[in-house]
């Protein structure tokens, strides 16, 4: 009885933790990486080039991920079928702002160069003006362009966001 009670603390702490620990998404051009990474639970990197691999760990083992293709067969829509999911406009619009007030950018970074002088120099003078304290944008005249972006999101106000827009009507 002791070793199932235990048990299932484990479980619902790692529950716990899986919701409440922030994913942040980091997106760099600059070095070709893109990633997904949970504290202590989920990192997942893609680096892209000439031959892309990805690298995959969940709770620190490390997960082989390979090219397998399987085909999938895609179901067809009855006619005269319904949507599953009926909601209103003012519903939808819910979602899309409960969604969107889960992710915060933590930071962001760019620099580009339109390829044209006169269009730069228009930039120019309107960049100090988008720059603050976690965004940081620049025009430069010798053709480089990279981004970088961080971005903070939280499973818990999503999955409330969720439980709420099917629960209301």
């Amino acid at each position: 009885m002791e070793i199932v009670i235990g048990l299932l603390i484990v479980i619902c702490s790692l529950i716990l933790w899986l919701v409440f620990v922030p994913v942040y998404l980091r997106i760099d051009t600059g070095a070709g990486l893109y990633e997904l990474k949970q504290a202590g639970s989920l990192h997942i990197s893609l680096h892209p080039g000439k031959v892309p691999f990805v690298k995959m760990s969940v709770l620190g083992f490390r997960i082989p991920f390979g090219r397998k293709r399987k085909t999938k067969k895609q179901e067809k829509r009855k006619k005269g079928s319904k949507p599953m999911i009926k909601r209103t406009t003012r519903a939808w619009l819910f979602l899309f702002k409960g969604v969107l007030k889960c992710f915060k950018v933590k930071k962001l970074a760019a620099a580009f160069d339109s390829g044209d002088f006169t269009w730069n120099a228009r930039f120019f003078s309107l960049i100090p003006m988008l720059n603050t304290k976690s965004t940081f944008i620049q025009v430069n005249f010798n053709g480089l362009n990279c981004f970088y972006l961080e971005i903070e999101g939280r499973l818990n106000k999503l999955i409330w966001t969720f439980i709420i827009f099917l629960t209301k009507k």
